[in-house]
Parts: C-alpha cells; sequence; structure tokens
C-alpha cells in the first residue's frame, strides 16, 4: 500500500471510528438522562475508576490480560476459518490444570523453571480440549459451533469438583484450593497492586502470533485456508491440518488465559474468577471487533478491560443502575462494531 493511500486508510478508519462512538454515546446518554443519571459523570466515571490512578489502573491490567489471551485465541481460529466458541472452557481448562499441576509438583522447582511448565500444561490442556471439536468437525462433519459451545460447561463443572473435592482447601470455609507455591507465582509489576507480568506475556503470544500469521509462509496457508477452503486447496495447502493446527493453537492460547488467571491474580484455583460475561465471551468480541487481527485484538481486550472495570465505577459514582450500564457497554461495542460498515460506505464515497 502506497504511504499517502495508507495515512489516508488509516484517517477514515479511526474517523469512522470516532463517528460510531459519538453516537453510540449520544444514545446511551438518553439512557443514563431516562435513569436520572448525568451522562457527563457516568462517562468519565469510565476513565476515573480504570485509568484515573495506579490502583485503578492495576485492576483494569488483571482484566486485560486474559482477556487478550483469550481474544487473541479467537481470533486465531476465527481468522482461520474455525469458529472457536469454546475459549471459555478451554480457559477454565488452563485454570484447572495450572492450579493441579502446581499443587501436586513433588519437587521444589526455581520460579524461572516453575512458570514454563505451568505455561506449557495449560496450553496443552486447552489445545487439547480445542482438538477435540476440530477433530469432530474435519472428521465427521459435527459444526464446532455446537460443540465448542457445549464443551464449555463441563470444565466449570470440572473446576467445580476439583474445589470440592480432591484439592479443596485445608480450612474448607470457600470453594477454592490451597494456595500454589510461590515459586510457580507471576511477579507483581508494582506491589501491593494485583497487575502482573502476565499482561507482558499476553502482549508477546498476540506479537507473535501476527509475526506467524503474516510474516511467515505457513501463517499465509493459515490466512489462505480463512479466506477460501476451495482456493486454498488449489494452491495446494492442507486445508484440514491448518484447520486441525489453528483450533489447537486457539485453543493453547486460551489455556494460558486460565494460567494467568492461577498464577497470576488468585494463586489458587477458586470459583467465581470470570465474572458475569466471562473472559471467554469476552474474546469472541473483542476478536470481531478487531476484525481478528492478533494485534487489534490485544488492543480491543484491553479496551473491554476499560469498560469492563469503569463500569463498576459507573454504577456506584454516577449512580447509574446496573442494567443502564450493560446498556451503555453494549452500545459502544456495536459502535466499534458498526463501524466498519460506515468505513465501507466511506471509502465508496471519497475513494480511499
Amino acid at each position: 500500500m502506497h504511504m499517502v493511500s495508507r495515512y489516508r486508510y488509516i484517517f477514515w478508519r479511526f474517523f469512522a471510528v470516532t463517528i460510531s462512538l459519538l453516537i453510540a454515546l449520544a444514545i446511551a446518554s438518553v439512557f443514563v438522562i431516562v435513569a436520572g443519571s448525568n451522562p457527563l459523570l457516568a462517562f468519565y466515571s469510565i476513565f476515573e475508576g480504570s485509568l484515573s490512578n495506579w490502583e485503578s489502573f492495576s485492576e483494569t491490567l488483571v482484566k486485560a490480560t486474559p482477556l487478550i489471551f483469550t481474544s487473541v485465541a479467537c481470533a486465531v481460529a476465527f481468522k482461520s476459518n474455525m469458529f472457536n466458541i469454546g475459549a471459555e472452557g478451554q480457559m477454565y481448562i488452563g485454570q484447572a490444570v495450572t492450579a493441579v499441576a502446581a499443587l501436586t509438583m513433588p519437587i521444589n522447582l526455581p520460579s524461572y523453571l516453575f512458570i514454563p511448565y505451568l505455561m506449557v500444561v495449560s496450553f496443552i490442556g486447552g489445545a487439547i480440549w480445542a482438538a477435540i471439536p476440530g477433530y469432530l468437525k474435519l472428521r465427521f462433519g459435527i459444526s464446532e459451533v455446537v460443540t465448542t459451545m457445549l464443551m464449555n460447561y463441563i470444565p466449570i463443572y470440572l473446576v467445580d469438583y476439583i474445589v470440592f473435592g480432591p484439592f479443596y482447601e485445608k480450612a474448607r470455609r470457600h470453594p477454592q484450593t490451597d494456595p500454589i507455591p510461590e515459586a510457580a507465582r507471576l511477579l507483581k509489576i508494582h506491589h501491593p497492586y494485583r497487575a502482573h507480568i502476565g499482561i507482558f506475556i499476553a502482549i508477546a503470544v498476540s506479537v507473535a502470533v501476527y509475526v506467524f500469521l503474516w510474516k511467515t509462509s505457513k501463517g499465509f496457508e493459515f490466512r489462505a485456508t480463512g479466506a477460501s477452503t476451495t482456493g486454498a486447496r488449489s494452491m495446494g495447502i492442507n486445508v484440514n491440518r491448518r484447520l486441525m493446527q489453528a483450533m489447537i493453537i486457539s485453543g493453547g492460547i486460551a489455556g494460558l488465559a486460565g494460567f494467568s488467571i492461577v498464577s497470576g491474580t488468585y494463586h489458587k484455583l477458586k470459583l467465581g474468577t470470570t465474572g458475569i460475561l466471562g473472559h471467554g465471551f469476552a474474546g469472541i468480541l473483542a476478536a470481531l471487533v478487531a476484525n481478528n487481527h492478533p494485534l487489534g485484538a490485544a488492543a480491543s481486550g484491553f479496551i473491554f478491560s476499560v469498560l469492563m472495570v469503569g463500569s463498576e465505577t459507573m454504577q456506584r459514582a454516577a449512580g447509574v443502575p446496573f442494567p443502564i450500564v450493560s446498556i451503555v457497554e453494549a452500545l459502544l461495542v456495536l459502535a466499534v462494531l458498526l463501524s466498519g460498515r460506515m468505513f465501507g460506505f466511506l471509502s465508496r464515497k471519497v475513494r480511499i
């Protein structure tokens, strides 16, 4: 793409997103006013609650870390034409595998060995869980949308069994395991806040996925398969192999999201770690907002975490009822999704 054309593309893309967001904010303001709250205070509280100081920014990073993993995981699968709707379950598998592996380690490993070991086993756990619907799709033609969606529920109940069964904490007070060893925990970025170096691992993974998909011949085969399986086959690409590999990589990255939650945030396996909108399901939206680009998915995941953390402050500080908070979040997400349509309209008018 010529340099001038690239700048024009970036400008009009940014313009489309900005206009879409302004329209969404205007519509959201109507709901906030009807609820009896000040829209300016409500929208400012999103920034204040998520980015205004280190404490709030730390909580945003905590939310962003697994969300970046799951959004990149979904982007890999979607870009290759495999609709992995099971990142939530794969993330839970990653949590379970990380906790069990850490709690059953028979020897005292140093942190520089323990952490990579847990990353590998969580990746493998998520990859195996994603490989099952991938195999069913390629071998029997069963829709991966259905199988991945249904397979989200099994790991959730598996975690229930683990925390109430063989790994129930010794105190028997809460639905959780005992803490994992110190050497199995990710370092904090700034004590005493919860943000940890998992955010840098998530960003590194998104960059690695981008380099793989756009800078290597194998990555081109993944993208070609996603663009057209018929065309990919005519080029001599083993389409079934690439589709299976896409699911395996996608599930493995989602498993790393579970690793970051156990090893970085809670240092134990416990119930209720992902909130009302699980990181896996939010990752699907984040990937779609980014048009399945891994770097865009990472940025989108961070923005989603800003909305998640800031919306809690909007509810408390501005007195916005929870249903209205959900409506505001949905409108902002819709705005970004629809900005692509607006950009397409503008590109035809101004010949970008």
